[in-house]
């Protein structure tokens, strides 16, 4: 700073006696100048006008300060409840729509005789099963829907932790839903049927350390409509559910979810389309 404020202006200043353009320009240079900002101070201290406007701003704030609530400890459980709270795919409409999607499944499959999905061989909730974790965790994290997620992924609870933690709410009510539902349509419950969804699941979390989450599952879901579709077409039946597929789904599962922990930095980071559609 090659200037400073003289002090005849300071005292001007201070007294409210100067244009309205120059305290615009004194209170421009005490923001970048420490000196003429100590000067200020200096010159303000005593003054009774500016004590009594400060006194009864202070009075003001404390007397409109709402009252103190009951201070409850920190605790593990409250940290999670949050974290899961935050999401989506945590909150009632996701679930509902969870729901009604396997009830409306086990009812076309009770009500076609088991005769499957435009005629094929493969029951509806089987086609429908597996993806429906993956669309979970798209709306789960970093979906443009999540509240807290900006905020979240700067802080040490943020990042694959967080995605763990919101997957496995997933997973918690899908699976679960997703074996009652098979119970109730006769078809019972395989891990020829349950482990697919675990392994698109994984794939999904792999795909969005590059693309994000909600374009990794548009991906993973799209694949697998296209492979469902395939099947039907080709009338050889869902070959991805069957025994003999078991092999490759574990193999997968396992190298997608080691993928994964090579690359859990990349969701330490706010992906470019989430930033961009934050800022817009």
């Amino acid at each position: 700073m090659t200037w400073h404020v003289s002090r005849l202006m300071i005292e001007a200043y201070v007294d409210d006696n100067v244009a309205e353009a120059d305290a615009w320009s004194i209170e421009a240079h005490v923001m970048e100048c420490e000196h003429c900002r100590r000067a200020v101070a200096a010159a303000s201290a005593g003054q009774p006008r500016i004590t009594a406007q400060l006194t009864s701003a202070r009075t003001a704030v404390l007397d409109n300060l709402p009252a103190q609530g009951r201070i409850r400890r920190g605790t593990a459980i409250r940290a999670l409840r949050m974290l899961l709270a935050s999401g989506p795919a945590a909150r009632g409409p996701w679930l509902l729509a969870t729901l009604m999607t396997l009830a409306l499944a086990v009812g076309l499959e009770l009500t076609v005789g088991g005769t499957g999905l435009f005629g094929s061989t493969a029951p509806v909730l089987l086609l429908l099963a597996p993806v429906l974790p993956v669309l979970g965790v798209a709306v789960s994290y970093g979906s443009g829907l999540d509240d807290a997620y900006e905020v979240i992924a700067t802080t040490p609870s943020g990042g694959l932790r967080l995605l763990l933690i919101r997957t496995a709410a997933v997973l918690a009510v899908t699976v679960p839903a997703t074996v009652a539902a098979g119970l109730l349509a006769d078809i019972g419950w395989s891990v020829t049927w349950l482990l697919p969804g675990l392994t698109l699941t994984v794939l999904t979390l792999l795909l969005g350390t590059s693309i994000g989450i909600g374009h990794a599952a548009a991906v993973i879901g799209s694949g697998w409509a296209v492979v469902v579709v395939s099947d039907i077409i080709s009338d050889t039946g869902l070959t991805l559910l069957t025994e003999t597929a078991t092999a490759a789904w574990l193999a997968a599962l396992g190298l997608g979810a080691t993928a994964v922990v090579f690359r859990r930095e990349a969701f330490n980071h706010l992906h470019p389309q989430i930033r961009t559609h934050s800022e817009a």
